[in-house]
């Protein structure tokens, strides 16, 4: 975490509402006592390699801070940060009330969310900086898919529903078990996921495997992938960087009819008619900037 004070940016968080705040910023060395705050802040690392420490919400660390880490501090938690040299970094401010909305939509729990320093996450970095470039873009729809991504992903890595109970009977998913099976889902959803590989990332038969990945999850593990592809998709075709056929391939579809049924099903909308909106937005940003 560089020692650059995110307060602007949360300043024209509240002013912007629920929406997700970046800015790229090339920070002095020295030290930075972050107050509480009613939103979350993510950081990644983007240039230089330099001693640092850091202190938030009882995780505290001497570490050298290199490109492409991570931290996050939670709402509502202060934090003490030391640099010791200039740096670059990307700093997304995220309101608490955005990642309250998708954990409800989710079933998940809000209020959890832990310190993080020096996550190495590759889906987690990208989409961070797919919201910097297109922070100013329409439309709105992208900015808001972007940001269910993000956030959806951070409330995967934290959220304590996947950490069972001991209760629980031996068998089912525990917390490590079930966070390997989603990271090999979302860094391998553009090709095939059997069962029996799913099954056996978590240490269980086929069988048993549904059932725990029901009950932890509240729906059967297929839908949870083709809603992840539908998910990815959506994103993709609303950059319009490729045509829906590519698009399907590489989120894991078959082929793009089986895509176009998926998005109709779950998000009312065609590939058509996101890329149409992608071409708007893209239309209404160059009429901006010119």
């Amino acid at each position: 975490m560089a020692s650059a004070s995110p307060g602007s940016a949360e300043t024209d968080a509240k002013v912007r509402g629920a929406q997700i705040v970046s800015a790229l910023v090339r920070a002095p060395a020295g030290m930075v006592e972050h107050a509480a705050a009613d939103a979350h802040v993510l950081t990644v690392h983007a240039e230089g390699r330099i001693p640092a420490a850091f202190d938030c919400g009882g995780l505290k660390l001497q570490r050298i801070l290199t490109p492409g880490d991570i931290d996050l501090l939670p709402a509502d938690t202060p934090a003490r940060l030391v640099d010791e040299g200039a740096n670059g970094v990307l700093i997304l401010v995220i309101p608490a009330t955005l990642v309250a909305r998708h954990a409800d939509e989710l079933g998940r729990a809000a209020d959890r969310l832990r310190p993080l320093a020096g996550l190495r996450d590759p889906v987690l970095s990208d989409l961070a900086w797919r919201i910097q470039r297109r922070r100013n873009a329409s439309p709105e729809l992208y900015d808001d898919c972007l940001a269910e991504e993000l956030v959806g992903r951070l409330l995967r890595r934290h959220d304590p529903q996947l950490e069972p109970p001991s209760s629980w009977s031996r068998g089912l998913l525990s917390g490590r078990r079930l966070r390997r099976v989603l990271d090999l889902i979302e860094g391998e959803i553009d090709g095939p996921l059997p069962i029996s590989r799913l099954a056996d990332a978590a240490g269980l038969g086929p069988t048993a495997f549904k059932a725990a990945f029901r009950q932890a999850l509240g729906e059967p593990v297929h839908r949870y992938v083709v809603r992840r592809r539908a998910q990815r998709a959506r994103v993709l075709l609303l950059e319009g960087n490729l045509p829906a056929s590519h698009v399907a391939l590489d989120v894991g579809f078959s082929h793009q009819s089986h895509m176009a049924h998926w998005l109709r099903r779950l998000f009312g909308m065609l590939p058509t008619e996101l890329e149409k909106l992608g071409l708007q937005g893209a239309t209404a940003r160059r009429w901006r900037e010119s």
